[in-house]
């Protein structure tokens, strides 16, 4: 699958006042990225209702939490990285993972995001399960880069921080729900440590470059699946992905589409989770 160029993006931070004030770099697209030909899974399957008030993940099920205890040990990682239902920007925290979720864009004059470049993503209400709460950003006018909204997994700060990577190796990709305003494509890039420009482990327009795959986003909810096995980077060469050492992932909208350059968006990220 070809993928158009990309380059780094260079957000500001809204917390941790000790770091520069423009430190957060994420890698997002400069054109378009192809989706895969079947657009992800939606089965039809009795998974969409939720009905249980579990979300699988593989061959196995996931107690969806309605709520989080602040003070109580992290647990033993399973496969769900957020259901949203607890209402935080947080992820819930287990051994060795840990984030939170924030928007960020190119900051294109007259560039418009939901939440703004930068801040934390507070769920809204209307999830998959249709009472339950999920990722939600709004935006249009980004003609540069595009916008996104992405997680850390292993910062509680909000933006990535050199070295603390999450061990991903034991997983195979990942799985969510989403759902757009209008049919729109999604791309889901993988920063991890052979692309961050900080690690030293890449040169040139390989930093940045996200390994990444493209997702079609229908108008109702739908289930999507990124295998490792099938994402690739716009410029050849270089380390290979390293799953083992992941900073987070992006869901990223381009700001060249079939929908027109900066075009308008609003889309919905619920039940992201890893796939043995």
């Amino acid at each position: 699958m070809a993928m158009s160029p990309r380059s780094l993006l260079t957000l500001c931070a809204l917390s941790a006042p000790s770091l520069s004030a423009c430190a957060l770099v994420l890698g997002i697209s400069e054109g378009e990225l192809g989706p895969t030909a079947d657009g992800g899974d939606d089965d039809g399957s009795a998974e969409a209702s939720h009905g249980d008030g579990t979300v699988p993940s593989g061959d196995a099920t996931i107690a969806l939490d309605a709520g989080r205890d602040s003070s109580a040990a992290p647990t033993v990682c399973g496969a769900l990285i957020d259901n949203f239902d607890d209402g935080t920007s947080e992820i819930p925290p287990c051994v060795g993972r840990v984030g939170r979720w924030a928007a960020g864009n190119d900051t294109t004059k007259g560039g418009v995001q939901v939440p703004t470049n930068g801040a934390l993503v507070v769920p809204a209400a209307g999830g998959v399960d249709g009472g339950g709460f999920a990722a939600h950003t709004t935006g249009k006018g980004f003609i540069e880069r595009g916008a996104d909204i992405h997680v850390m997994l292993n910062t509680s700060s909000n933006i990535y921080e050199k070295g603390k990577t999450y061990d991903a190796s034991h997983y195979s990709g990942i799985t969510f729900w989403a759902k757009s305003k209008t049919l729109r494509d999604v791309y889901i890039n993988f920063p991890d440590r052979s692309r961050y420009t900080e690690d030293g482990v890449c040169k040139g327009t390989l930093c940045g470059d996200y390994y990444g795959d493209g997702q079609q986003i229908g108008t109702t909810w739908s289930k999507k699946t990124v295998k490792f096995s099938q994402i690739n980077a716009d410029v050849d060469g270089g380390a290979a992905f390293d799953s083992a050492h992941l900073y987070g992932i992006e869901f990223h909208i381009a700001p060249k589409s079939d929908a027109g350059a900066g075009a308008a968006f609003d889309f919905w990220i619920d039940d992201v989770a890893f796939i043995p």
